[in-house]
């Protein structure tokens, strides 16, 4: 459950109860986020958003990061990074196919957010809003993003067949 706060006169959400059959709240806000082209993301909203998450590889593909029972849709965790962007160059189409919404956990300026929210061209993006996912993922091992978490509750890098090949052209700067 989550409620509103005041914090330096801007309201904020806060976790108020957790457990095992809860799911991140941001998917959800990001109907609620100004659109690419509206001035601001959403009141509250503080940057830079920072992570202990990191950008990188992750190593072992479908890690169980939570039980996934209450889930709607797929999320994906990233941040406004070069290799990011890339990631999400790369698996758009099949992210908006699947109907995933991203949860940036990582971005240094409002401005940032918002090339990311034009990059998704129609996957919805909202901004991190607690800790509880990143405390998650970091639990489960997956330290990392860009990831997918899918309706099982899994993370993964790779969603569709041939990636390795695409993410391997990547690493090298080619397109």
């Amino acid at each position: 459950m989550w409620t509103a706060t005041a914090s330096a006169g801007q309201p904020a959400l806060q976790q108020i109860h957790g457990s095992d059959a809860t799911v991140p709240v941001a998917p959800y806000l990001a109907a609620i986020v100004g659109g690419q082209d509206q001035q601001g993301v959403m009141q509250g909203v503080a940057f830079p958003l920072r992570t202990q998450l990191r950008q990188g590889v992750l190593t072992t593909e479908g890690v169980a990061v939570f039980n996934a029972r209450w889930m709607t849709q797929p999320i994906v965790v990233m941040g406004t990074d070069w290799a990011s962007l890339q990631w999400l160059q790369l698996h758009q189409d099949r992210l908006r196919g699947l109907g995933a919404a991203v949860i940036v956990v990582a971005a240094d300026s409002e401005d940032q957010f918002k090339a990311l929210q034009r990059a998704a061209a129609g996957v919805p993006v909202a901004p991190a809003q607690s800790r509880w996912l990143e405390s998650r993922m970091r639990a489960a091992g997956v330290a990392i993003y860009p990831v997918l978490i899918d309706l099982d509750g899994r993370a993964r890098q790779v969603i569709f067949d041939g990636a390795e090949d695409d993410l391997g052209k990547i690493g090298k700067g080619t397109p």
